[in-house]
Parts: C-alpha cells; sequence; structure tokens
C-alpha cells in the first residue's frame, strides 16, 4: 500500500503579504544586477584604448624578451665572480685573523721547545737551593748581613748641629733644612768598636753554625753591649752641641742615620743570635734521634740474620 504523498501548499495558496515582499526583493535585485551591468561597460573609444594598450605591451614583451635573455645570460656570466670578490673581502679579516693566531700558536710551540731545558735546568736548580735552604742557614745569612750594616754604620754620619733652626719655619725646613755643622761619623764617638763587633759576630755566627749552638747567646751579649754602647755613649755626645753651639746662635744637635742604623742592627742581632742557637740545637738533637733510631734499626736487622752471617759482620767491623 503506497502512502500518500505530502500535500504542497501551491504559490497561490501563500499568503499575500509574503508573496508581494518576495516580487519587491526579486525586482530590486534585478534592478541592481542591471544598474550594476550598466556601470561596469565602459565607453567603446575606452575599450579601443585597453586593447591598443595590451597589444603594445604584448609587443613591448616579444621584442624585449630577446635582450632579457641576453641580460640573464650576462648576470649569470658575472653573478659568480661579483660573490666570489664579496666572500673574499668578508672573509679577509676572518683569514687574518686565524694566520696570526696559527703564527702566534707555531711561535708558542718553538720557544717552548726551545725554552724547555732552560726551564727544566732552572727548576732542578730551585729544588736544589730550597732542599739546601734551612733556618739555620737563612738566620746565618741575616747575622751575617746584620753584622756588615753594623760595620758599615760605623762609617755614616751619626750627629749633626742644626744652625739657625729657630729661625726656619716648618714649611720651610721641609723643603729646604738648615744646615748641619760639626758632623761626626758614627765610629768617632766611640773608636769604631762596631767594626770589631761585626767581625766577631760573624766569627760567632760561624761557629754556631757548626753546631756550638750556645755561642748564639754569644752574639746576644755583644749586641747588648753595642745597643748600651749606642745608648750611654753615643746618644749624649751627639746631642751635646760642643763648641758648634758656641759659635753660631740658635743652634740644635741632631742624631742622624748612623745612630740609628746602629742601634737598629744592635736591636736585630739581640734578636736573630739566640734564635740562632735554638735552631741549631733543635736541628742536633734531630740528627742525634736520627742516628739512634737507625742504629736500633740495624741491631735488630742483626738479630734476625743467621748467626754465622752475624759473626762474619762482627768480624769484619774488628
Amino acid at each position: 500500500m503506497r502512502l500518500p504523498r505530502p500535500l504542497r501548499r501551491r504559490r497561490d495558496d501563500a499568503p499575500p503579504e509574503r508573496t508581494e515582499t518576495a516580487d519587491a526583493d526579486a525586482r530590486k535585485r534585478t534592478e541592481a544586477m542591471a544598474a550594476h551591468g550598466r556601470r561596469r561597460r565602459p565607453a567603446p573609444w575606452v575599450e579601443a584604448i585597453s586593447v591598443r594598450v595590451r597589444g603594445a605591451g604584448l609587443e613591448l614583451r616579444r621584442r624585449l624578451r630577446p635582450l632579457g635573455r641576453g641580460i640573464s645570460r650576462l648576470v649569470s656570466a658575472v653573478a659568480p665572480k661579483v660573490s666570489r670578490a664579496i666572500f673574499f673581502v668578508a672573509g679577509l679579516p676572518v683569514a687574518l685573523v686565524a694566520a696570526g693566531l696559527d703564527l702566534f700558536l707555531r711561535t708558542a710551540r718553538a720557544v717552548r721547545g726551545r725554552l724547555a731545558p732552560v726551564a727544566a735546568a732552572i727548576a732542578a736548580v730551585a729544588a736544589r737551593v730550597a732542599a739546601q735552604v734551612t733556618p739555620v742557614r737563612v738566620l746565618a745569612v741575616v747575622i751575617l748581613l746584620i753584622a756588615a750594616a753594623l760595620a758599615g754604620s760605623q762609617f755614616t754620619d751619626y750627629r749633626g748641629v742644626a744652625v739657625g733652626d729657630p729661625q726656619y719655619p716648618a714649611d720651610v725646613a721641609r723643603v729646604a733644612p738648615p744646615p748641619l755643622a760639626d758632623i761626626e761619623h758614627a765610629g768617632e764617638a766611640h773608636l769604631y768598636l762596631g767594626v770589631p763587633a761585626a767581625i766577631l759576630v760573624g766569627i760567632l755566627t760561624v761557629l754556631t753554625v757548626r753546631g756550638r749552638w750556645q755561642l748564639g747567646r754569644g752574639i746576644a751579649l755583644v749586641a747588648l753591649a753595642g745597643i748600651a754602647l749606642t745608648l750611654l755613649v753615643d746618644r749624649p755626645q751627639g746631642l751635646d752641641a760642643g763648641t758648634a753651639g758656641d759659635a753660631y746662635l740658635g743652634t740644635e744637635a741632631q742624631l742622624l742615620e748612623g745612630f740609628w742604623g746602629q742601634l737598629a742592627a744592635c736591636v736585630g742581632l739581640l734578636i736573630c743570635g739566640p734564635l740562632l742557637g735554638w735552631h741549631v740545637k733543635i736541628a742536633a738533637a734531630e740528627r742525634e734521634h736520627t742516628r739512634r733510631r737507625g742504629a736500633r734499626i740495624r741491631g735488630g736487622l742483626d738479630r734476625l740474620r743467621p748467626a754465622r752471617a752475624r759473626n762474619a759482620a762482627m768480624e769484619a767491623r774488628a
């Protein structure tokens, strides 16, 4: 049994309002399309000019096509050379830097190859010197240098009399100090006793380093005698204006670098002398301890040997 088809509403059955609205829209659309077509349609003379311009452009393109091919071939031939030149100019700084770095590395390798034996020799010498450097030897060298400074201070000016010192303002005295009169060397005040004292200190230092550590105290006694001589004899004489004070007005006695150098040398000997004796004593104790330990080790090895070998060793020692 076939079902009946759905009934369609005929156009005539549509409401009159909807029909009129649809007809009005269709008319507006048709009129708009017609107006648009009328506006887009150009005049005949415009169409003729447009056709001629297009034809001229096509003809010009056809005639310029061989010229374009020639320009293309020229550009294809020149472009690689131009690009190589550009890359050469751009890569020149990089090449120079690379060449400089390579030259530096080669030079460094060559210099290192030449200087390696010298550096090894210097390192070996430095190692030997470092192995020889001990507190005893360092102190001995320091004491000898101080003794030399004590002997040299005897020949430097230790006192002088400033003439007209009160008349010199402080700012002027810094630039141009007052003249000194009646200048004396440090040795003149005590008959150059610092020179034999320095020689005695050198002898005591050598004997102390050889193992007589008690003589380090002797160096300190010499230093104490030098300090007493400096403070009790040289200082009063140095601060006495003497004949220069009587001959000039406004005089002032001054202690110069010879006095202070002698005093500093004596103080250094007072400190370094006992310190040297103490280090020599410690070094001797360490050597004795090492000797006894070696003897004990050798005695133990002798007891471990067979009796025949031990008897042979005792006979060989006898």
